[in-house]
């Protein structure tokens, strides 16, 4: 296997350079994958690692530049999909190393933090693995980037803080609570932002959920698919006595609490509304009301802005981790060819001393033999310091190393 830190390459799109109807041509499912794997062989590819997700579908190998480019073109076509080669980034070295160490991170994520990704390169890791894909090279890289990724989440700030509207709003709700398992809580609208946010509920634990949605299937499939209660939306007035708190998520364009609903039950007890929709469903008098408390998402933009501002602030320290990784990783590699060689000079040599040392036994007595040994051992030792010396040493470049290997080689059978 060729040992050159240049053969470790990166091919791929992602959401930074290539909208989404196009990334959608390049995505990849894990069966797909098996089978790209299962073909790599038939381009001397040594070690390959697939990551494909909504937000990018790329390509690391460890192998000649160009046969990656030519392999993932044949793939393509293999699996019938027609994609504009013109999209694919490149990359390769210490440029690889780092921006896989990004992507794991989360510092290479549309959401600067989000730590979803770390089970994805886990996940795809595994895949690889059962598929006989990665050796010791990529699968050095993944774990040191994975350990990379753990180390800036606990080492930095870089996931702190709600990015996302549904869940600033869960936090708000939970620093004006405390505990959520004690309210009673209506999340009305059961699409992409009804279902963030009924996650973020039960995540901050919360027990008593009750959806609500004017497409009754659809409501009923999103509280089946959480264990929480469904009514349709055009009951909802006659439950409005059992709720604490309301959080609308709808593309209504209608007021679906008025203050007029409320007047009676707001004399009773606090209520908490928190609208999430645009334009609003909550009727803004009500946070005129006594006992009752609203949020908008103009409030919660303020937070998620907030928020972002102080994960990018965290950027120099996790790209400092990802500095010293990386080096960590350039080091180890170039120790690949070095170590056989040295295990090998350091074996031949002992063979020809103990075949020797062999041949004398018969020739002098013990105390003669033994302090044979002790000298031709430490004459081997003096003999192999400054080959060995040189490979181990920091200061020696990879192509200076190579030439001594190259040299040893050709002169011991190593």
């Amino acid at each position: 296997m060729k040992n050159y830190y240049s053969n470790i390459n990166y091919i791929g799109v992602s959401y930074k350079h290539t909208k989404v109807d196009i990334r959608e041509s390049f995505s990849l499912s894990d069966k797909e994958i098996e089978y790209i794997y299962n073909k790599r062989h038939l381009f001397n590819i040594d070690e390959l690692f697939i990551i494909s997700t909504c937000a990018r579908t790329e390509f690391y190998a460890f192998c000649d530049p160009n046969i990656l480019f030519e392999f993932v073109d044949y793939t393509y076509k293999k699996l019938n999909k027609n994609i504009d080669k013109s999209e694919f980034r490149k990359m390769n070295g210490n440029a690889c190393v780092k921006h896989l160490m990004k992507v794991t991170s989360g510092i290479d994520s549309f959401v600067i933090g989000e730590t979803q990704i770390t089970s994805q390169i886990k996940n795809a890791f595994k895949i690889s693995l059962n598929n006989s894909s990665t050796g010791q090279v990529l699968s050095k890289l993944i774990q040191l980037s994975l350990e990379a990724g753990k180390r800036i989440k606990n080492e930095t700030k870089l996931s702190d803080g709600s990015l996302s509207t549904s869940y600033a709003a869960v936090v708000k709700l939970k620093n004006s609570f405390g505990k959520l398992d004690k309210l009673n809580i209506f999340v009305i609208g059961a699409g992409v932002t009804g279902k963030t946010t009924t996650y973020s509920l039960i995540k901050n634990g919360a027990k008593n959920i009750t959806i609500v949605n004017r497409d009754i299937k659809r409501g009923k499939d999103l509280a089946k698919s959480f264990k929480t209660q469904f009514i349709p939306l055009k009951n909802l007035s006659e439950s409005f006595h059992k709720a604490d708190v309301f959080i609308t998520c709808t593309n209504s364009k209608e007021l679906l609490l008025k203050q007029k609903d409320f007047n009676k039950i707001i004399q009773k007890k606090q209520l908490y509304f928190i609208d999430l929709s645009v334009p609003r469903n909550i009727d803004p008098n009500i946070k005129e009301m006594n006992n009752a408390t609203l949020v908008t998402i103009d409030n919660l933009e303020n937070i998620v802005i907030k928020n972002k501002t102080a994960r990018k602030a965290e950027l120099p320290k996790a790209n400092h981790i990802i500095d010293i990784i990386s080096v960590e990783y350039s080091s180890w590699f170039k120790q690949l060819d070095v170590i056989p060689t040295i295990v090998g000079l350091k074996n031949f040599f002992e063979n020809i001393q103990t075949n020797e040392l062999t041949k004398l036994k018969n020739k002098y007595d013990n105390d003669t033999i033994n302090a044979i040994d002790i000298f031709s051992k430490s004459l081997l030792k003096k003999i192999l310091k400054n080959p060995i010396t040189s490979l181990k040493s920091e200061r020696s470049d990879e192509s200076s190393k190579l030439k001594i290997i190259e040299a040893l080689k050709s002169i011991y059978p190593i």
